[in-house]
């Protein structure tokens, strides 16, 4: 494990023969690197600005690069619950623009926040489990007399290009939830993981961003990116019975604006939408008055 500044923040790096992760806790505990050693590889988007910190009243094109948390919303919203209604919750969540405090065990790297409104301590677990597999293991406790709701997602942004494929989880029914520069989605609201401009990036329209949610549950937590040129794969594994929905963001450079960014979102999630207050306790995280809830995320990358 070894550290550096970035912007005079510090770097926490996790590293195995094969792979090295690098976080910065002051920033969300985001991690703004995941790299293969050889060949040398960077399997996140690139940042589309020098990096700084993040800016809590809005994710923007500046803090659109690597991996970040999202908790307890995707989508800001009021908390719909006593006896915190009403208190706003961020863009992308409150834990992705706050510090992390970190400490390092022998063989992993541990982080945890705590909100300061709400009494939770979100807690993850990073170590390596094979030299090309990075496993997370996360908890939300909740400290308070009440329970409490949220969401999670990962926010795992990797490049498009013509070379991407994706392979998305089967057998289960993908809904658009926002659709920006091209009609070609417009016919259908609901696609199967069939559908060409869902997993080959070559079929997906210049300037045209969407997001397709899965409108079911998945039967198993899991998804790849593989770059077919490059001959390189990152894969995603979680537990479905604790994060049981995949949203997938498409932007060929239609965000911010035309000649924006590109990349693709994988978000494991634990709703079936981004806005926590759409939803009741029965299709969220519901952390009882002193208890936990947990689950995983594992990340492996491989050359074909």
């Amino acid at each position: 494990m070894t550290r550096a500044l970035i912007s005079s923040r510090e770097i926490v790096s996790l590293s195995s023969s094969a792979v090295t992760a690098d976080l910065v806790p002051a920033w969300g505990a985001k991690m703004t690197s995941l790299r293969l050693h050889t060949p040398a590889y960077e399997f996140f988007a690139p940042a589309a600005r020098p990096l700084g910190p993040p800016d809590a009243t809005q994710y923007r094109d500046r803090d659109a690069y690597g991996f970040d948390e999202m908790f307890p919303t995707l989508e800001p919203c009021a908390y719909p619950e006593s006896p915190w209604a009403g208190l706003p919750l961020g863009d992308h969540g409150d834990v992705w623009a706050i510090g992390w405090n970190w400490h390092k065990e022998v063989d992993a790297l541990i982080l945890e926040c705590e909100d300061g409104r709400f009494p939770y301590r979100l807690r993850k677990r990073l170590r390596f489990v094979a030299p090309n597999r990075l496993r997370t293991d996360y908890s939300v406790e909740n400290l308070g007399e009440s329970p409490l709701r949220g969401l999670w997602a990962a926010h795992v942004l990797v490049p498009m290009t013509d070379a991407v494929r994706l392979t998305l989880p089967a057998n289960v029914p993908y809904r658009r939830t926002y659709i920006s520069g091209s009609d070609i989605f417009a016919p259908r609201l609901e696609q199967t993981d069939a559908a060409p401009y869902l997993t080959d990036m070559s079929a997906f329209p210049v300037h045209g961003v969407a997001k397709y949610l899965t409108a079911s549950p998945v039967k198993e937590g899991y998804c790849a990116w593989t770059d077919v040129v490059a001959k390189v794969r990152l894969e995603l594994r979680w537990p479905a019975t604790e994060v049981p929905y995949l949203d997938i963001w498409y932007n060929r450079g239609g965000w911010p604006g035309p000649g924006g960014l590109r990349h693709i979102g994988l978000e494991p999630i634990s709703a079936p939408g981004d806005r926590l207050s759409d939803y009741g306790p029965e299709q969220v995280m519901v952390v009882p008055a002193h208890g936990t809830r947990r689950w995983w995320l594992e990340m492996a990358v491989s050359t074909l």
